[in-house]
């Protein structure tokens, strides 16, 4: 009975290692490396899941002079950025936090300094 439960909780624990990053859960970004200066000073991925950090700042840097500024720091507000529905969550003095979906792919950007 002992060996039997073991082996199902190592099937069960190899199971969730093999699935990909996107279907674990949201992945944390590296700061340094997925910062860009854009129009809100610096502007940072923190998380992304079902993509990769990288490709989150490729739309961030592709889109961000769409977006108003007065929109980046005001709560509740909704923007977009090329496909993805953003929203602003936690404005700050500073600084402002949104996150951003399609649907399939989410990733969330800290702006400001």
């Amino acid at each position: 009975m002992r060996r039997v439960i073991v082996l199902i909780v190592a099937a069960v624990g190899l199971g969730v290692a093999a699935q990909p990053a996107s279907a674990q859960g949201a992945i944390h970004c590296p700061v340094g490396e997925n910062t860009i200066t854009g129009p809100w000073n610096f502007e940072t991925v923190t998380r992304a899941k079902g993509m990769s950090c990288g490709s989150a700042v490729d739309v961030l840097r592709a889109h961000d002079q769409e977006v108003e500024p007065a929109t980046v720091f005001s709560k509740g507000r909704r923007f977009r950025l090329g496909g993805f529905s953003c929203k602003v969550t936690r404005v700050f003095y500073e600084s402002a936090r949104s996150g951003c979906h399609d649907g399939r792919r989410f990733f969330k950007i800290d702006y400001g300094s």
